[in-house]
């Protein structure tokens, strides 16, 4: 499209994001509480001229402008408000980023000797230089959320397309790897069909019985009945339980309010939960719940802020670019006493506009700081668990 469609697509994009009405079973919801309250509109309008550069955009340009655009009136305030592709391309390979290089911990067979190598290079340009560019459109309030994303978007496709480095029309993917003192390439391309990587994580909402421990994995708050059944399970078994590990690793959100039937009925019992990197959005919701029964918690910072942009109950769809807009229609706040209150449209300039300071990102950090290193995960070694184990067994002791 030309620069004036290109102009034109994007103000309908952002005027979907700050008025754009969305009716729910939970309401409506009246556009995102705060698209220009940290930068007015001029601002946006002055910074999306600068961007208009060039004659022709692609899909892949209007999306790293948008991208970009979200970045700078949002920033690590929301995580949430972002574009996506809607057929985007995801390759058979997973990276973890530890000091601040990019490792393998997962591939498809064919590669699987190299295995815990590092990442040098995507089509020949360095990733330092790949992940400076990916960082300009990644919304963060920590770092852990930077590097997930980092380390998931490099293995997008239509992502690495968009970046300015990449060339939009290329059909492979070849990362450069360093291996036992070696480089070995590892190339992708469109027209392949790959198997999907095996999943490492365990299953959704079940459990394991350690002598008097029993383990809960709590991947995602979704499925309601799902979770209901969990629990009538463990009415049966808890006369024979002491001491609950609660594993909300890799929660990245759904609905918080499943969240308040396993917290009622975890009510006074003895509990420890293990988190990570990718917890977020509602799983954050679940920790707040966890430490506020008296949960000891174990494991990394996790990837959002306490106060944060979020709930996002629908989407907008570019149909001629294939681009997907999701939005964030509340701000959650919580106080000093992790008591949680929302804003809306209606009410989030008028509280905020006098109390700023308010909005600065809160980050609640675990009482031991364990990570699963590189190393565990290609060892398939769970630190975090045995370190969780190890505490409830120190208790057990003193009781």
């Amino acid at each position: 499209m030309n620069k004036i469609e290109a102009k034109d697509t994007i103000y309908k994009v952002f005027d979907y994001i700050d008025n754009g009405v969305i009716k729910t079973d939970f309401g409506d919801f009246a556009g995102h509480p705060g698209l220009y309250f940290f930068h007015t509109k001029k601002e946006f309008e002055t910074m999306l001229d600068s961007y208009l550069n060039k004659e022709f955009y692609s899909r892949y340009d209007i999306y790293y402008m948008i991208e970009r655009l979200v970045k700078f009136l949002l920033g690590k305030y929301d995580s949430h408000t972002k574009a996506y592709f809607k057929d985007n391309i995801y390759f058979p390979i997973a990276f973890k980023i530890q000091n601040d290089e990019f490792y393998i911990i997962n591939i498809i067979d064919n590669f699987k000797d190299i295995i815990g190598g590092k990442l040098i290079s995507i089509n020949n340009i360095p990733i330092e230089r790949i992940a400076s560019e990916l960082e300009q459109i990644i919304n963060y309030s920590t770092v852990e959320y930077k590097n997930l994303m980092l380390a998931n978007n490099i293995k997008q496709l239509y992502i690495l397309k968009s970046l300015p480095s990449i060339e939009e029309n290329v059909d492979k993917i070849t990362y450069e790897i360093e291996h036992n003192q070696r480089i070995t390439t590892v190339e992708f391309d469109v027209k392949t069909k790959y198997e999907n990587l095996k999943s490492t994580t365990p299953e959704n909402y079940s459990y394991e019985i350690l002598d008097d421990i029993l383990i809960i994995h709590y991947n995602s708050c979704k499925n309601i009945d799902k979770m209901k059944s969990l629990i009538e399970k463990l009415k049966i078994i808890e006369n024979k339980i002491n001491y609950y590990i609660i594993d909300i690793r890799n929660n990245s959100g759904g609905f918080s309010s499943i969240n308040h039937l396993l917290i009622d009925f975890l009510y006074d019992k003895k509990i420890v939960t293990i988190v990570n990197e990718d917890v977020f959005s509602s799983g954050r919701m679940m920790l707040v719940d966890l430490k506020k029964l008296g949960s000891y918690v174990i494991g990394t910072n996790i990837s959002t802020s306490l106060n944060a942009f979020g709930n996002v109950p629908s989407e907008y769809e570019l149909e001629n670019l294939g681009l997907i807009i999701k939005r964030s229609n509340n701000y959650w706040y919580y106080d000093d006493n992790l008591e949680l209150k929302y804003f809306t449209k209606e009410n989030f300039s008028s509280y905020f506009k006098n109390r700023r300071e308010l909005l600065v990102p809160k980050i609640i950090k675990p009482d031991k700081y364990v990570c699963n290193t590189v190393d565990d995960i290609i060892s398939n070694k769970d630190t975090q668990l045995e370190s969780a184990i190890n505490y409830v067994k120190n208790i057990k002791k003193i009781d």
